[in-house]
């Protein structure tokens, strides 16, 4: 879950303003590879919003474990 910006210090703000404006995705998973956070304008390319995928397996992993097998 986010923290709302107010409060964050104010280096965790500009930090997350500057994240949040790269034409890159940025995520987080647990180990279970499911999404736990993700953010960046990059996701609007993919037509998702800010934590939308969160909670979601990272299929593009399970794909590639089945092609090595």
């Amino acid at each position: 879950m986010r923290a709302p910006t107010s409060a964050l210090k104010p280096e965790e703000q500009q930090l997350r303003h500057i994240i949040e404006q790269l034409p890159a995705v940025l995520w987080t998973t647990d180990s279970d590879l499911r999404f736990t956070s993700s953010m960046g304008s990059g996701l609007s390319e993919l037509q998702l919003q800010p934590g939308e995928i969160n909670g979601r397996q990272n299929q593009h992993h399970e794909k590639s474990k089945k092609h090595k097998k």
